[in-house]
């Protein structure tokens, strides 16, 4: 089981090779308080056990997505004016989520079981793995594009 939340170069490499450019992933100097409520939420599991979530907010969700399909920072911006993701957005940021289930792999396979957005509704075991105070949060720049804020969580 994943015991040890993924460091900063890890998440970069990840999104680094993704994207095609280099993504700035760094601890976040000044930790949030409480998680904001717009947020793009991934969450993992393997062998019927939670592994963790993956957060973003509006801004790291919006202009990941954009750049992994070289989109204009302009529809990036207009996602998180608008506060929810269009369908091309979303597919890149599904697909975003599912390579990241290698950030919770350790000697179990893990996968990606959900994706929530902003607005949805989110099942009991969800809300409870959102309370978990393994975290680690990092700030996310992509060249080009908004910055945002990114979080792992463990069970």
């Amino acid at each position: 089981m994943s015991t040890q939340l993924s460091p900063p170069d890890r998440v970069a490499a990840l999104l680094s090779g993704l994207i095609g450019k280099p993504i700035g992933v760094r601890v976040a100097p000044t930790k949030t308080a409480s998680l904001p409520t717009a947020l793009a939420i991934a969450v993992y599991g393997g062998e019927g056990q939670a592994a963790g979530a993956w957060l973003c907010d509006m801004a790291s969700a919006s202009s990941l997505a954009a750049a992994l399909s070289l989109l204009p920072p302009a529809v990036a911006k207009e996602a998180v004016s608008a506060g929810k993701l269009d369908e091309p957005l979303l597919e890149n940021l599904r697909e975003i989520f599912n390579v990241g289930a290698r950030l919770f792999q350790s000697d179990r396979h893990v996968s990606l079981k959900g994706v929530f957005l902003p607005g949805q509704a989110l099942p009991a075991p969800v809300t409870n793995l959102l309370k978990s105070t393994k975290r680690a949060e990092f700030e996310v720049g992509v060249p080009g594009y908004a910055n945002g804020r990114t979080w792992l969580l463990l069970p």
